[in-house]
């Protein structure tokens, strides 16, 4: 005890440093009563072995049917929120259009007809994000209207292309890609270009809106900035692929079967071609042409293909935290058992998530879990072990301490403290069930089951490698950092770390092994602290507080400094600023977007649905949003009905300025109502409204075979009335 003391200070003979260290150290002896393990304890000491095999025995299959599950759901999935009002009403409504549209796994469907994924290339002057930012470049000129073409044609003449092309109905040949290229391919030079820009612009279709593609020749320029005609950053292109794909009913039918198809059979070979092409073109200097692509279906490879590289990160870590349990541990053989035993808590978690839990989505966030629970898995690794090291062997009344009831005693203390901070913990995740995103919950979900596997198994298969170790494979090399003073002593026979009275040496009465104290990093640092750092703590309780009470204030000083960046921000902050996907978000949201069309919300005012029935949905599957459930008793045909939307119509139009409803450039506010211009187009032929129940059919027929019906035409027609009629008649 008196070593203690003088390894203190013994100068100051009022300190009352001494006293607590005193006071401490002796009621850490003094207890000589003797522990029993519980009966779970003492069948892990008596048979090691035994309860690793069968620890193993069941952790081994939940790893491979958890190895098996490991599968990477759509990276922009996960994102569709279904429990609000706003959700319901929405999804109500998509379900609506969806079986108007004949979305049944069973209805047939013509052939590639709807389109279902496209392929948009950009042709852009730079070849950096920063070039991409200030966009002073030109794209256009002769010679690179002839590259892209080349390329277009190269893209619409593979093999498979007209397998998964989209058609128009009645047609069995491909529709038209949405492309400027072909109005531009006769050009020679710069003035022949320009010839044929105006050309395009002032006689060709596309001089309206009202043409195959949809588009003005502008939609296939930059719409940010201004600029005339002849000058353009970027110039884009649409190819249309259609389903459902040969042999399916529809594109519901085997969705994931079709997708896969659709990329075997041609967006794998064309994505071939479009790097060679990117490479080529980034290798001519002499054209500022530079070649970028776009494609849901090879998106979602291509993150998936990260997320898997990035995983490899994972081998640095576990390497630092290999060498920090073997330095800590002084056990190779622990080192390798603990870390083995939290990666196993990966698989073993998603196989319960997978498969007990039934949840399908697993995302970039489930994967980042492998770095949460190497963490947490590592510290439940280091807090059993030092409960076990930490123990005097010798008691105060001079027995020695049996192998036992020092697991007893090791084990009693860590499985609270480890039992605490995982269910903390866990607990923490699981509050993430509340928030409504699926990607987020579901994350929470995920980390709170690993946090729960790896608990388990420390308990099990850990606590039985650190018995077996302790038993038979416990080194008896001399720690290269005890003090050479210290061989022979063993007044205490401790397990521990102070480096004032630690024994090299001792002695396991029921096995009669003789072993050294393991190698072990805190042997080192531990006397530092324990001698200088902690009784300065001691001492100057009150100035260490007040320290770090300042130097949080500062940080938060520092931290209300933040301000909205000058500086334009990415687009697509996850992926690198010269990588391909970023560059192509950026020239999306930035170079491409018209500003002011994208200004405000649209919203869309639905009669005869009520809400939406998500029983029986996976609440993880975007797609699976559930059935619409439609108004009892609503007749559209009613005439109390025709006049009751237009009065809400009506009602919409007076309180416009309350409702903050834009106006379009010619002064005409941005509200269609089809009820109010099918009762405009009666009227205007001096017919009665509202219409008659058994004549409105006829007539609203006859309407949207008329230019009247041009503006809400694409929204509203004939089949969608009828099958409204159908379901709540």
């Amino acid at each position: 005890m008196a070593e203690v003391v003088d390894s203190i200070d013994i100068s100051q003979p009022e300190d009352k440093t001494k006293t607590t260290v005193e006071a401490f150290e002796t009621s850490k002896q003094a207890d000589t009563t003797v522990v029993y393990p519980s009966p779970f304890l003492k069948a892990v000491l008596t048979y090691p072995g035994l309860t690793l095999f069968l620890s193993l025995l069941l952790v081994l299959p939940l790893t491979f049917f958890g190895a098996t599950r490991f599968s990477l759901s759509d990276p922009q999935g996960g994102q569709i929120v279904k429990e609000t009002v706003e959700a319901e009403h929405a999804h109500a409504f998509a379900r609506a259009v969806e079986a108007l549209q004949g979305s049944s796994s069973t209805q047939r469907q013509p052939q590639q007809t709807k389109q279902v994924d496209m392929l948009t290339l950009y042709y852009v002057a730079g070849s950096t994000s920063k070039a991409d930012e200030e966009r002073t470049s030109n794209v256009l000129s002769a010679s690179n209207v002839q590259k892209m073409w080349q390329l277009e044609e190269k893209l619409t003449s593979l093999t498979n292309f007209s397998d998964v092309c989209l058609r128009l109905d009645g047609q069995t040949s491909c529709a038209p890609i949405v492309s400027c290229i072909p109005y531009l391919i006769n050009a020679t030079n710069a003035a022949t270009l320009k010839s044929s820009i105006d050309a395009m612009y002032d006689h060709s279709e596309l001089a309206t809106k009202d043409n195959s593609f949809g588009v003005t020749a502008k939609w296939f320029f930059e719409q940010a900035k201004e600029h005339d005609r002849y000058t353009s950053y970027v110039v884009r292109t649409q190819i249309k692929l259609g389903g459902p794909m040969f042999g399916f009913n529809n594109w519901q039918d085997d969705n994931r079967k079709q997708k896969q198809l659709m990329k075997d059979i041609y967006l794998k070979e064309a994505e071939v071609l479009l790097l060679k092409t990117m490479q080529e073109w980034k290798l001519d200097s002499k054209n500022n042409l530079n070649l970028l692509y776009n494609n849901g279906l090879l998106f979602g490879d291509e993150t998936s293909s990260t997320i898997l590289g990035d995983l490899l990160l994972t081998v640095g870590s576990l390497a630092f935290i290999f060498v920090i349990m073997v330095l800590h541990t002084g056990s190779f053989f622990l080192a390798g058992c603990g870390l083995l035993q939290v990666l196993l808590s990966f698989p073993v978690a998603l196989c319960l998530y997978s498969v007990v839990f039934r949840i399908k989505l697993f995302g970039v966030l489930q994967v980042a879990g492998i770095f949460i629970i190497l963490g947490i898995g590592a510290d439940d690794i280091f807090i059993l072990t030092d409960a076990l090291k930490q123990l005097k062997i010798k008691k105060t009344n001079g027995t020695i301490m049996s192998r036992d009831e020092r697991f007893a005693r090791a084990f009693n203390s860590s499985f609270t403290t480890m039992l605490t901070t995982s269910m903390t913990t866990s607990f923490a995740f699981g509050m993430t069930a509340v928030i409504k995103i699926p990607t987020v919950r579901y994350m929470g979900v995920f980390a709170m089951t690993m946090v729960i596997c790896n608990f388990i198994m420390v308990c099990t298969v850990y606590l039985s490698c650190l018995v077996i170790w302790d038993t038979y494979i416990r080194t008896s090399c001399r720690c290269c950092c005890s003090n050479a003073n210290a061989t022979s002593s063993g007044n205490n026979g401790s397990y521990g770390h102070n480096a004032a009275h630690n024994e090299t040496e001792t002695k396991d009465e029921d096995h009669g092994i003789v072993s050294a104290a393991p190698l072990s990093l805190s042997k080192c640092l531990d006397p530092y602290y324990q001698n200088i750092v902690a009784p300065r703590i001691v001492r100057h309780p009150k100035k260490i507080i007040a320290f770090f009470v300042v130097l949080s204030l500062v940080f938060l000083g520092f931290a209300t400094q933040f301000r909205e960046p000058d500086s334009q921000e990415p687009a697509n902050p996850y992926w690198p600023p010269e990588h391909k996907v970023s560059r192509r978000t950026q020239i999306d949201v930035f170079a491409l977007r018209n500003a002011s069309a994208d200004a405000g919300v649209q919203v869309r005012v639905v009669f005869g649905i009520d809400t939406i029935d998500r029983m029986g949905t996976d609440p993880t599957d975007d797609d699976d949003l559930g059935e619409t459930i439609y108004v009892k008793n609503f007749d559209m045909t009613n005439p109390k009905s025709q006049e009751y939307m237009v009065q809400v119509c009506n009602a919409i139009v007076a309180s416009a300025s309350s409702l903050d409803i834009a106006y379009d450039n010619n002064g005409v506010l941005n509200f269609n109502c089809f009820m109010t211009i099918f009762k405009q187009w009666r009227l205007d032929r001096r017919e009665s409204f509202p219409v008659p129940a058994y004549q409105f059919i006829g007539s609203y027929r006859e309407f949207l075979g008329r230019n009247a019906s041009k503006s809400v035409r694409g929204k509203y027609n004939i089949q969608q009335l009828l099958v409204f009629l159908l379901h709540i008649i």
